[in-house]
């Protein structure tokens, strides 16, 4: 059995691996210098271990994996995968937004606003419901994991 760090490694590993690098120094923890250094590292970055050593000494972005399975998911996804866009960030939530400008409404323009915000609502979920369809219907990638 091939140990991990001589895997070889794809396009997808270099760019969430780069994509950490970035952050880290959107963070302050790198200078330009240096993430021009590693980031030329990612490109060529042929295995694992090739890849893992342009995060040597800095910290993990999201911190340890938690549950039982943690060891074994941290042995199969090495830190350039645990990236914001893998781990299925969604939209901001916008219930306190509405409520806000619900009790504003109101308190400026009276009842009547509520008209208003109810058609806003109901184009909302219309909206909703469209792109929701639109993802469901297409088709499935067979090599994606």
């Amino acid at each position: 059995m091939i140990p991990r760090d001589d895997l070889r490694v794809g396009d997808a590993e270099r760019e969430a691996a780069m994509a950490v690098l970035r952050e880290h120094y959107a963070q302050g923890r790198l200078t330009y210098e240096e993430l021009d250094e590693r980031l030329g590292l990612a490109l060529s970055a042929r295995t694992g271990g090739d890849l893992a050593r342009t995060q040597e000494n800095l910290p993990d972005l999201y911190g340890p994996p938690s549950g039982p399975d943690s060891a074994r998911h941290a042995e199969r996804h090495g830190a350039w995968r645990r990236h914001p866009a893998a781990r299925g960030g969604g939209p901001p939530p916008v219930a306190p937004l509405l409520l806000v400008l619900l009790v504003v409404g109101v308190a400026v323009a009276g009842l009547g606003v509520l008209k208003f915000l109810f058609l806003a609502w109901l184009a909302m979920m219309l909206l909703r419901v469209v792109h929701h369809r639109s993802h469901a219907r297409r088709p499935s990638r067979s090599g994606a994991s």
